[in-house]
């Protein structure tokens, strides 16, 4: 099952060969997670979902 949550804070960090979000996403189970952000911007506030992820680590998108 894919985890779901709310924006509770995020940045963009500068550094290697291109700049990506990442979010502490509070989960709608419990619980946060410093996640990354894949696709378009997110907000703090904004409804994020966990998407397949290549890298190992958690992704999420906006939940549309």
């Amino acid at each position: 099952m894919k985890r779901e949550g709310i924006v509770w804070s995020e940045t963009v960090v500068h550094g290697g060969a291109e700049p990506y979000q990442l979010a502490l996403v509070e989960l709608s189970e419990g619980g946060r997670l410093l996640v990354r952000i894949a696709g378009e911007r997110v907000e703090i506030g904004e409804r994020v979902r966990e998407r397949e992820s290549a890298s190992g680590y958690p992704e999420f998108e906006v939940n549309k």
